[in-house]
């Protein structure tokens, strides 16, 4: 996990989620409480009625119907007495009247305290009375909302024969109440049950939303702190669990991308930090082994002067791989291949690319999967990046899609790549031809430059210097004799040992060569082995006599690799010497003309290294 992500600040909040959901089930246990209280009334009220209906209709038919002899005021009479023995404290019912229908007529009964009022009524077809009929209570009020204490209800009395009997009431809505109230103490208990099975409960489903809540948000600072290997996944079954995978299947995704971004971020580092194509696609293949785990990566580049691949890189999730034959030509593949290796994917079965680098590279024998990812330039195919993969885990679609942006940036590396290179051959060549140029001035000295090029660069990597310093050593060895191009070749080729005045001038090309030089930009330490490459350890050297380390470190390299060549090779006056006899001159040297631990380092490089001497005009080559 890269460790420069955004670090999540946790924010806590004035009031928790789970203070919320627990004062959410208490508002809701009240709601509930209030809600049962106003329909527990409605029931009562409405059983009430019922229980009253009933009642009275007993009594009615039981005391009051002689069918064979009705009388409408005797009837309404015993009415009233019914009526009259009800409870008003027990049963809120007030103002109760009668509607009988005898004798194909309405009549009307108003109970007063000592007398009973009639009169003939004519119904309409939508009122209150005829609707008791056909559904037996009718309220023509709103009882529990509305504005008024009394609520109209109108309730049918079967009665024998064609007789109709319907009962007027008002209620009471503060009678019922009262009547409520005598079971107070139970509501009351079943209110308080019932906020606190509320709480409880809130606390139990809070807890059991914000524990997994708290989890994901504890893992997702630890992502941002850089951890390693935070699984976001929370099995359960609801939408808490799907946020969870859904957030660990992002956070699997966002890694594979940062890593992606960071590779090609690193790629175009080694683009500016690099000298040479071999190098470049060395660092590839590399970032490519630390993406995909335990693979193998093969930079493989087409070679169409000689119809086959060269290897240039390969590179194991442990280690370099030494390359010992580097060219794979076209007739040790299958038909197929080189067909196959133009378009990204894993390579099919007829593809016996696999077994040819096995065989080349000496891969192991548990390869499962092999991934091409091919390079161009300009629509022109370079070559291939094969990435192998030694478990049995597929290229992910992720990684794939990664694989093959990177192909695509590779091949615009190369592009900058190449034309550094090209810049470089030229910029190379041409210090190249100065410097034969200024070897050619005298026959003695041919070949002089390349040779001390050559031996500065063997003591540079000797003591580890970096590839892009080791060019620029390389071209201030070329060129460390520039300055003679203003020295007389007459003095330059002379047979015979130089004057006092011959050498005086001589010793004026260090600082020519720095005129010469020195205004081209960045070389500065190039410029110093030009001019400081006849300075001694001692002192004694010139053109301005620096001592130890003093003396710039390319001018110190240049010095021992310009005697070594010097001495060995043929001059008019005497002959080259031998290897050995060259060593004994810089031992001899050691301390007192040269660095004594440069010298020591070169003496052992020049042992080890593969080398011979010129016939023609000595010195030796490496």
């Amino acid at each position: 996990m890269p460790k420069d992500r955004i670090r999540i600040r946790r924010i806590r909040p004035k009031t928790s989620l789970s203070v919320k959901l627990t004062a959410y089930f208490v508002v809701f246990g009240v709601i509930i409480g209030y809600s049962s209280f106003i329909f527990s009334t409605a029931y009562n009220g409405r059983t009430m009625l019922k229980s009253f209906r009933e009642s009275i209709s007993g009594q009615i038919n039981f005391e009051l119907f002689d069918l064979e002899d009705f009388n409408e005021l005797q009837f309404a009479d015993s009415v009233k007495k019914i009526v009259d023995t009800i409870d008003a404290d027990n049963l809120p019912i007030h103002q109760v009247s009668a509607y009988i229908y005898a004798n194909e007529e309405w009549k009307s009964y108003s109970f007063l305290e000592n007398e009973i009022r009639s009169k003939t009524v004519d119904p309409e077809p939508d009122s209150p009375v005829l609707e008791a009929l056909e559904k037996d209570i009718v309220f023509t009020g709103n009882f529990f909302f509305g504005q008024s204490d009394l609520s109209k209800v109108y309730f049918s009395i079967p009665v024998p024969r064609s007789h109709k009997l319907v009962i007027s009431a008002a209620l009471s809505r503060t009678g019922i109440f009262h009547l409520v109230q005598d079971q107070s103490t139970e509501l009351l208990g079943i209110l308080v049950i019932l906020v606190g099975a509320s709480f409880l409960l809130g606390k139990m489903f809070a807890s059991s939303v914000t524990r997994p809540l708290r989890k994901l948000t504890d893992k997702a600072v630890r992502i941002s702190e850089g951890g390693q290997n935070v699984n976001l996944y929370i099995k359960r079954r609801d939408e808490i669990g799907d946020l969870s995978r859904t957030l660990s299947r992002m956070n699997e995704d966002l890694d594979e991308r940062l890593k992606a971004m960071e590779i090609m971020n690193k790629i175009d580092k080694a683009v500016l930090s690099s000298i040479s194509r071999n190098d470049l696609l060395h660092r590839v293949i590399s970032f490519v082994c630390d993406y995909i785990d335990e693979s193998t990566a093969v930079m493989a580049l087409r070679n169409e002067k000689a119809s086959g691949f060269e290897l240039t890189s390969a590179v194991t999730h442990k280690s370099a791989v030494n390359i010992k034959n580097p060219n794979i030509p076209d007739e040790l593949l299958s038909a197929n291949s080189l067909k196959e290796f133009k378009h990204a994917g894993v390579f099919s079965d007829d593809n016996n690319l696999t077994e040819v680098l096995m065989n080349q590279l000496k891969l192991p024998g548990d390869i499962n999967r092999f991934y091409n990812v091919p390079l161009y330039l300009r629509e022109a195919y370079l070559g291939s990046l094969f990435v192998i993969k030694e478990n049995q885990k597929p290229f992910t679609e992720e990684q794939q899609e990664t694989l093959q942006k990177l192909g695509d940036q590779v091949g615009v590396a190369l592009q900058s790549v190449m034309a550094v290179e090209e810049v470089n051959s030229l910029q190379m060549g041409s210090i190249q031809a100065l410097s034969r140029s200024i070897d050619a001035k005298s026959r003695w000295t041919a070949g002089h430059s390349e040779r001390v090029a050559d031996l500065s660069e063997l003591l540079g990597q000797a003591i580890g210097m970096e590839e892009m310093e080791l060019r620029r050593l390389y071209i201030s060895a070329l060129l460390h004799d520039i300055g003679k191009i203003g020295i007389s070749e007459n003095i330059l080729d002379k047979p015979g040992r130089l004057t006092d005045e011959e050498f005086t001038i001589i010793k004026q090309h260090p600082e020519l060569g720095y005129d010469i030089s020195r205004n081209i930009p960045n070389y500065e330490d190039i410029c110093d082995g030009i001019r400081y490459h006849h300075e001694r350890w001692n002192g004694s050297g010139y053109p301005i006599g620096l001592q130890k380390m003093d003396i710039p470190l390319f001018g110190r390299i240049i010095a021992i690799a310009d005697v070594f060549d010097a001495v060995s090779a043929n001059r008019p006056y005497r002959g080259g010497m031998t290897l050995d006899g060259c060593i004994k001159i810089i031992n001899k040297g050691k301390g007192i003309d040269f660095d004594k631990d440069l010298a020591e380092v070169f003496i052992d490089a020049v042992k080890s290294s593969n080398n011979y001497l010129n016939n023609s005009s000595g010195g030796f080559k490496l």
